[in-house]
């Protein structure tokens, strides 16, 4: 029995492997469709909403399965915000600075995955930060 134990846990540990190794494609198709959003915050258009939350819920289902929670953290909360209209009919001038802080969190969670690196947050506490900054940004257009 142990035997088999063994052999199944070096197969799902190569399975990850084969995984974190192609977290950098996945990872540039969801910075593409980022890009083309702020792309279009910046011209005053709402484009590439859909093609983001795709990529964000694709890369957020399977990161989780494989065992990488805290990338799977970061692409919810990015699903999670895109898909609700209190936060994507904020000024665009909010939401791209929301999205660049998100951004820099998610490059980060991408790399450490890609490295196989622990983090020593909890998924949960990671996303903390950018609720903050969110709540900011709605009081301030609250206010304004």
């Amino acid at each position: 029995m142990t035997q088999v134990k063994d052999t199944a846990d070096a197969e799902i540990e190569a399975l990850r492997a084969t995984y974190a190794s192609e977290i950098p494609a996945k990872a540039a198709e969801l910075t593409r469709a980022l890009d083309t959003v702020l792309h279009g915050l910046g011209l005053g258009q709402t484009v590439g909403w859909e093609e983001l939350e795709y990529f964000a819920h694709k890369l957020c289902g399977s990161s989780g399965t494989y065992g990488f929670h805290h990338l799977a953290a970061v692409t919810r909360y990015l699903e999670e915000r895109v898909c609700d209209p209190a936060f994507t009919e904020l000024a665009p001038n909010l939401i791209a600075e929301h999205l660049a802080k998100w951004n820099s969190l998610f490059a980060q969670q991408a790399r450490q995955a890609h490295g196989r690196q622990s983090e020593a947050a909890t998924p949960e506490s990671l996303v903390e930060p950018l609720n903050e900054h969110l709540q900011l940004l709605v009081t301030q257009a609250v206010a304004a």
